[in-house]
């Protein structure tokens, strides 16, 4: 399974404030995993999407650097 690090903002507002990356990996069957934690829910909201883990946290990515997976 390959990796990519895709950065992380804080908010979906313009500007985009860009607050780090994550390590997200896409499996065979298309199911991501962040740090071998698979993501729960995947919500879209204009160009991000949020990425809702089962511990709580969310990230918000751009939905292109998602799609370049």
């Amino acid at each position: 399974m390959a990796g990519k690090p895709l950065p992380i903002y804080r908010l979906p507002m313009q500007p985009r404030q860009r607050v780090g990356q994550v390590l997200v990996k896409k499996d065979r069957n298309g199911k991501l995993y962040i740090e071998g934690t698979r993501v729960e829910e995947m919500t879209p909201t204009g160009e991000y999407q949020i990425l809702s883990m089962p511990n709580g946290k969310k990230y918000y990515v751009l939905q292109s650097d998602l799609d370049q997976l």
